[in-house]
């Protein structure tokens, strides 16, 4: 996730949730950009929301021609105080960064890294790679507590899921009917890549303190009855029990959430910090090239994806 993401606005959270009850509202992606074959869907921050419980940046990307070349590339540009979750769900990218990890994300594996104190990273895609490209690069804030931790990268290749009657949910991060996904992660959450067949219809638990939200990346999907299309996400608040899903066509979704973060933070571009002055601090040790940079990669970058690479 690149720092481009944020564009120059400057987020501010105040430590308390958007909604502490229930709600069903539902936002479009605030910003879809296309670029080098890729469809780019930014879904958080919001203006009109900008974290549920700690996740505060959710970015679904996409291939706009199957059979065309996906050269893209995002991030290689320094991020702090948070984690981010990188999930395919189909072809592949590669992940590197400054502690020297190189690793080749694909469908149904998950890549975690944990910028803490902070780290340089990103995502592309390899030379001459041709073929769809599709997923979700999700952010977390981290607590106070845990912000200025040693930066560090883990991936993981099985996930637990769950099924039922024309569903299956993968478990990113926390845990759902008994099973809890490998994942590290430093304050109470959840998330789950759920796929659902025509005329599915589930009831999910929910924890009544977590505050949720559903992004739908593919179809179109009923959400406590209120119908939402790809591309759009429904805040639902706190104070659930469950959650009522269907859908009349294959269609898939992102349902995530976990507790408010008590303490206020502000985030702009990749850094998350306790408040302006920090910020501030992080531009200048970025500008000023004091962030650990990203080795060389080892099979190169295609020509367009170096080009993109230097802009970020």
């Amino acid at each position: 996730m690149s720092y481009r993401d944020f564009g120059p606005q400057l987020y501010e959270y105040d430590g308390k949730p958007t909604a502490s009850s229930p709600v069903t509202t539902v936002l479009s992606a605030p910003a879809i950009e296309t670029e080098n074959n890729v469809t780019i869907c930014h879904a958080l921050p919001d203006p009109a929301l900008t974290t549920v419980g700690p996740w505060c940046a959710i970015e679904y990307f996409r291939s706009s021609d199957a059979d065309g070349p996906s050269l893209w590339t995002r991030g290689m540009q320094p991020a702090t105080g948070s984690q981010e979750l990188s999930w395919m769900h189909c072809g592949e990218l590669m992940h590197a960064d400054g502690l020297g990890n190189q690793q080749e994300l694909r469908a149904g594996r998950l890549g975690v890294v944990t910028n803490g104190s902070g780290l340089k990273h990103g995502v592309y895609t390899r030379d001459n790679y041709v073929g769809p490209i599709g997923g979700v690069r999700l952010r977390i804030a981290l607590p106070s507590s845990q912000r200025d931790i040693a930066p560090s990268w883990e991936y993981h290749s099985m996930l637990p899921v769950t099924t039922g009657q024309k569903f299956r949910a993968t478990i990113l991060a926390g845990e759902l009917d008994g099973m809890k996904s490998p994942a590290t992660t430093y304050s109470p959450l959840f998330g789950a890549d759920v796929a659902l067949s025509p005329r599915a219809n589930l009831r999910l638990p929910l924890q009544r303190d977590f505050e949720y939200a559903v992004l739908v990346t593919n179809g179109t999907a009923s959400i406590e009855r209120v119908a939402v299309n790809a591309d759009s996400l429904i805040h639902l608040g706190m104070g659930r029990n469950e959650l009522e899903i269907s859908s009349e066509s294959d269609s898939r979704l992102l349902l995530f959430g976990g507790e408010p973060l008590p303490q206020k933070h502000v985030m702009w571009r990749g850094f998350i910090a306790h408040d302006r002055n920090e910020v501030e601090r992080f531009r200048i040790k970025w500008t000023t090239k004091r962030f650990d940079d990203v080795p060389e990669i080892e099979d190169g970058f295609s020509e367009l994806t170096r080009r993109s690479r230097l802009r970020a």
